[in-house]
């Protein structure tokens, strides 16, 4: 099996992906071996490429999300077999399989490979986000930004006209540090800053806390890790997900499938911010 090995850490104008072969691995007990079709590519790909997130030692095969058949169960699987499609969170699926725990895979029904490696992370951390941490009400207003500095202006002017000048209940932030002040200027009295992701740079989260308390607003911040860590709790976050995308409703974008001898270029594209939809690498089980 082929593998897109990272020796050691780099930016991505400087990090070598070696594309290596080594043995299919053999499940143990509740394990699986997943034939992998597609792999998600996600900004904490850059941020372990990187050398950033605590915990990660190389060489690394990078990845945590993709889509694929069931190659080979271990003892004590009952709710998989082989042939099965499916979609797993697991680091390691920049490969063209990937071994990992049973209770990391979800069975699919009717939604594609493709579009379950495309979905998995961005929809379930949305579906997190606006049910489990701040429940949106039916009929309620999103407003969707990008974190590039042209659009802030655009924002904060649709905030004020929406809400006639009060602000928004509530602001989702995955870019950090940059736009603490501006996404705090955006919300109500009252209204609450959660901050999921630091993709502008870092942010002092004690300081995040107090600034927002000093003008009457709430800070959270939150994240995804935990909860897909535990089948109990992913459970009721990626089953209304999945039910969306088997319903035929959802529109995916993908803006480029990669080979695996592509994923630098991936990266490259990744960072630039001028990509539009998700970035996926195609794997062996496309044929």
């Amino acid at each position: 099996m082929k593998v897109a090995l990272l020796e050691q850490p780099g930016d991505e104008t400087a990090f070598k992906i070696k594309i290596k072969d080594i043995p299919i691995p053999t499940p143990g007990k509740d394990q699986v071996v997943i034939r992998l079709e597609y792999s998600g590519i996600n900004y904490i790909d850059t941020t372990m490429r990187a050398g950033k997130l605590p915990g990660t030692s190389f060489p690394i095969v990078l990845g945590c999300e993709g889509a694929g058949a069931v190659h080979k169960v271990g003892e004590g699987v009952t709710d998989l077999a082989v042939g099965d499609p499916v979609v797993v969170y697991a680091f390691g699926t920049y490969g063209e399989y990937l071994l990992t725990d049973s209770w990391r895979v979800f069975k699919l029904d009717k939604t594609s490979t493709k579009i379950a490696a495309a979905t998995l992370i961005n929809a379930c951390t949305a579906q997190f986000l606006v049910h489990e941490v701040f429940q949106i009400k039916e009929g309620g207003i999103v407003i969707g930004t990008v974190s590039s500095q042209d659009k802030i202006q655009v924002a904060q002017a649709f905030v004020a006209e929406l809400t006639n000048g009060q602000g928004a209940e509530a602001v989702f932030d995955a870019v950090g540090g940059p736009l603490l002040d501006v996404n705090l200027s955006l919300i109500k009295p009252g209204g609450v800053l959660v901050n999921y992701g630091s993709l502008g740079g870092p942010l002092d989260v004690d300081e995040a806390k107090v600034t927002a308390q000093q003008v009457g607003k709430d800070f959270k911040r939150v994240g995804l890790g935990v909860t897909i860590t535990n089948r109990e709790l992913m459970l009721p976050i990626y089953k209304p997900v999945k039910d969306y995308m088997d319903s035929g409703k959802a529109v995916v974008n993908i803006y480029r499938e990669y080979s695996l001898e592509e994923i630098g270029q991936a990266h490259l594209d990744l960072v630039s911010r001028g990509t539009t939809g998700k970035l996926l690498v195609r794997l062996a089980g496309t044929g």
